[in-house]
Protein backbone atom coordinates (compact mmCIF):
# COMPACT_ATOMS: atom_id res chain seq x y z
CA UNK A 1 0.00 0.00 0.00
CA UNK A 2 1.43 3.37 -0.98
CA UNK A 3 1.64 6.17 1.54
CA UNK A 4 -0.95 8.27 -0.34
CA UNK A 5 -3.45 5.40 -0.26
CA UNK A 6 -2.78 4.89 3.44
CA UNK A 7 -3.26 8.61 4.11
CA UNK A 8 -6.56 8.66 2.19
CA UNK A 9 -7.85 5.59 4.01
CA UNK A 10 -6.80 7.04 7.36
CA UNK A 11 -8.52 10.35 6.62
CA UNK A 12 -11.74 8.57 5.68
CA UNK A 13 -11.64 6.42 8.80
CA UNK A 14 -11.25 9.49 11.00
CA UNK A 15 -14.17 11.46 9.52
CA UNK A 16 -16.83 12.22 12.07
CA UNK A 17 -20.40 12.65 10.94
CA UNK A 18 -21.45 16.16 9.95
CA UNK A 19 -24.89 15.60 11.38
CA UNK A 20 -23.67 13.88 14.56
CA UNK A 21 -26.39 11.36 13.74
CA UNK A 22 -24.96 9.00 11.08
CA UNK A 23 -28.14 6.88 11.08
CA UNK A 24 -30.03 9.87 9.64
CA UNK A 25 -27.37 10.31 6.96
CA UNK A 26 -27.77 6.65 5.99
CA UNK A 27 -31.57 6.93 6.08
CA UNK A 28 -31.67 9.96 3.75
CA UNK A 29 -29.03 8.69 1.32
CA UNK A 30 -30.02 8.82 -2.36
CA UNK A 31 -28.44 8.11 -5.72
CA UNK A 32 -29.35 11.54 -7.12
CA UNK A 33 -26.51 13.01 -9.19
CA UNK A 34 -24.72 9.62 -9.22
CA UNK A 35 -24.25 7.89 -12.57
CA UNK A 36 -22.26 4.81 -11.56
CA UNK A 37 -21.17 2.90 -8.44
CA UNK A 38 -18.51 0.21 -8.89
CA UNK A 39 -17.27 -1.96 -6.03
CA UNK A 40 -14.27 -4.36 -6.04
CA UNK A 41 -13.80 -6.77 -3.18
CA UNK A 42 -12.88 -10.27 -2.07
CA UNK A 43 -15.61 -11.97 -0.01
CA UNK A 44 -13.00 -14.22 1.63
CA UNK A 45 -11.28 -11.34 3.42
CA UNK A 46 -12.17 -10.66 7.03
CA UNK A 47 -15.76 -9.47 7.38
CA UNK A 48 -14.69 -6.26 9.14
CA UNK A 49 -12.43 -5.31 6.21
CA UNK A 50 -15.35 -5.24 3.74
CA UNK A 51 -18.22 -4.41 6.09
CA UNK A 52 -18.67 -0.66 5.49
CA UNK A 53 -18.28 -0.80 1.72
CA UNK A 54 -20.41 -3.96 1.40
CA UNK A 55 -23.15 -2.38 3.52
CA UNK A 56 -22.96 0.70 1.28
CA UNK A 57 -23.27 -1.49 -1.83
CA UNK A 58 -26.29 -3.29 -0.34
CA UNK A 59 -27.89 0.03 0.60
CA UNK A 60 -27.53 1.24 -3.01
CA UNK A 61 -29.69 -1.71 -4.09
CA UNK A 62 -32.41 -1.00 -1.52
CA UNK A 63 -35.62 -0.23 -3.46
CA UNK A 64 -36.13 3.15 -1.75
CA UNK A 65 -32.59 4.25 -2.66
CA UNK A 66 -32.50 2.72 -6.16
CA UNK A 67 -35.79 4.48 -7.02
CA UNK A 68 -34.13 7.87 -6.45
CA UNK A 69 -32.11 7.26 -9.64
CA UNK A 70 -33.08 4.09 -11.55
CA UNK A 71 -30.54 4.89 -14.29
CA UNK A 72 -27.59 4.62 -11.88
CA UNK A 73 -25.40 1.63 -12.80
CA UNK A 74 -24.39 -0.37 -9.74
CA UNK A 75 -21.76 -3.02 -10.41
CA UNK A 76 -19.56 -5.32 -8.39
CA UNK A 77 -16.36 -7.16 -9.20
CA UNK A 78 -15.53 -10.10 -6.93
CA UNK A 79 -11.98 -11.45 -6.99
CA UNK A 80 -10.23 -14.42 -5.39
CA UNK A 81 -8.19 -14.10 -2.25
CA UNK A 82 -4.43 -14.49 -2.31
CA UNK A 83 -1.64 -13.02 -0.19
CA UNK A 84 -1.15 -10.17 -2.67
CA UNK A 85 -4.86 -9.36 -2.94
CA UNK A 86 -5.62 -5.68 -3.21
CA UNK A 87 -7.91 -4.08 -0.63
CA UNK A 88 -11.57 -3.45 -1.44
CA UNK A 89 -12.18 -0.36 -3.54
CA UNK A 90 -15.15 1.78 -4.50
CA UNK A 91 -15.54 4.11 -7.49
CA UNK A 92 -18.44 6.55 -7.64
CA UNK A 93 -18.99 8.52 -10.84
CA UNK A 94 -21.28 11.54 -10.83
CA UNK A 95 -23.51 12.75 -13.68
CA UNK A 96 -21.25 15.72 -14.40
CA UNK A 97 -18.22 13.43 -14.89
CA UNK A 98 -16.59 13.94 -11.49
CA UNK A 99 -15.38 10.85 -9.69
CA UNK A 100 -14.94 9.84 -6.09
CA UNK A 101 -12.32 7.08 -6.05
CA UNK A 102 -11.85 5.16 -2.81
CA UNK A 103 -8.80 3.05 -3.66
CA UNK A 104 -8.83 1.45 -0.22
CA UNK A 105 -12.09 1.21 1.73
CA UNK A 106 -10.83 -1.32 4.26
CA UNK A 107 -12.51 -0.75 7.63
CA UNK A 108 -14.23 2.44 6.37
CA UNK A 109 -17.75 2.88 7.76
CA UNK A 110 -20.86 3.24 5.62
CA UNK A 111 -21.53 6.65 7.18
CA UNK A 112 -18.04 7.90 6.20
CA UNK A 113 -18.61 6.84 2.58
CA UNK A 114 -22.01 8.52 2.47
CA UNK A 115 -20.64 11.65 4.10
CA UNK A 116 -17.90 11.92 1.46
CA UNK A 117 -20.56 11.55 -1.24
CA UNK A 118 -22.71 14.23 0.40
CA UNK A 119 -19.73 16.62 0.51
CA UNK A 120 -19.03 15.98 -3.19
CA UNK A 121 -22.70 16.60 -4.04
CA UNK A 122 -22.58 19.92 -2.18
CA UNK A 123 -19.53 20.95 -4.25
CA UNK A 124 -21.36 20.01 -7.45
CA UNK A 125 -24.48 21.96 -6.39
CA UNK A 126 -22.37 25.01 -5.56
CA UNK A 127 -20.67 24.79 -8.95
CA UNK A 128 -24.04 24.45 -10.72
CA UNK A 129 -25.34 27.51 -8.86
CA UNK A 130 -22.34 29.62 -9.91
CA UNK A 131 -22.80 28.78 -13.60
CA UNK A 132 -26.60 29.07 -13.42
CA UNK A 133 -27.30 25.43 -14.28
CA UNK A 134 -30.26 23.52 -12.87
CA UNK A 135 -29.52 20.92 -10.24
CA UNK A 136 -31.51 18.54 -8.08
CA UNK A 137 -33.20 20.42 -5.27
CA UNK A 138 -32.82 18.01 -2.39
CA UNK A 139 -33.38 19.89 0.84
CA UNK A 140 -33.88 16.67 2.79
CA UNK A 141 -30.62 15.26 1.48
CA UNK A 142 -28.82 18.55 2.07
CA UNK A 143 -29.98 18.65 5.67
CA UNK A 144 -31.21 15.27 6.94
CA UNK A 145 -32.01 16.79 10.32
CA UNK A 146 -34.57 19.16 8.75
CA UNK A 147 -36.77 16.23 7.79
CA UNK A 148 -36.35 14.70 11.24
CA UNK A 149 -37.51 17.99 12.81
CA UNK A 150 -40.54 18.10 10.48
CA UNK A 151 -41.44 14.52 11.40
CA UNK A 152 -41.16 15.20 15.14
CA UNK A 153 -43.28 18.34 14.74
CA UNK A 154 -45.98 16.38 12.86
CA UNK A 155 -45.97 13.69 15.56
CA UNK A 156 -46.32 16.34 18.27
CA UNK A 157 -49.26 17.93 16.42
CA UNK A 158 -50.93 14.52 16.02
CA UNK A 159 -50.48 13.89 19.76
CA UNK A 160 -52.02 17.28 20.60
CA UNK A 161 -55.06 16.55 18.42
CA UNK A 162 -55.60 13.19 20.16
CA UNK A 163 -55.55 14.88 23.59
CA UNK A 164 -58.26 17.36 22.51
CA UNK A 165 -60.66 14.53 21.65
Amino acid sequence: MSSSQHTTAFALKSITSLTAKPHLLRKKFSLRMIKKVHFNYCPLMLRDVNKGAKDFYDRCWAPKVKNTNPDCAITINVYDYDKNAKPPSLLIEFEDGRKLDFTDVSYVSTAAIMEAIQLKKKKIKTYYQTIGKDYYDTEDEENPLALQDKKEEAEAMAGAKKKKK
